[in-house]
């Protein structure tokens, strides 16, 4: 039954963290996918560059658009992360649960007796 229990537990943590990482892993590919987007486009439009001001606002658009893909990005996976906490802090409590009922049940420890002190002669 404990055994039963525990690779329970082990099977629901390892398919968490799998789903949490493969997610992860999707969002970070879409990022990096768009950021080379980016590029791709800043470079293309870099040849039809005339003016110092033309470069200028490239820049800011191609650096506005990183910006917002990697602030994106984060919160993304801060969210998968927040998500990965809560499953697996919801596992543990659930295992703690369960297993409790395992542990056997010690008696009430007996309270140690104190050794009166000796008063040092004077």
């Amino acid at each position: 039954m404990y055994n039963e229990a525990s690779l329970g537990f082990s099977k629901k943590m390892m398919e968490s963290g799998t789903d949490t990482m493969t997610k992860m892993y999707e969002q970070n590919a879409d990022y990096l996918t768009n950021c080379a987007g980016l590029a791709q486009t800043a470079q293309e439009k870099m040849t039809g560059i005339s003016s110092m001001s033309g470069l200028m606002e490239l820049q800011r658009d191609y650096s506005k658009g990183l910006w917002e893909a990697t602030k994106s990005a984060y919160q993304e996976n801060m969210k998968l992360m927040k998500e990965s906490y809560e499953t697996s802090s919801s596992l543990m409590k659930e295992a703690y649960a369960s297993l409790k009922d395992y542990a056997p049940d010690f008696p009430p420890a007996e309270p140690k007796a104190k050794k009166p002190k000796e008063k040092a002669a004077a």
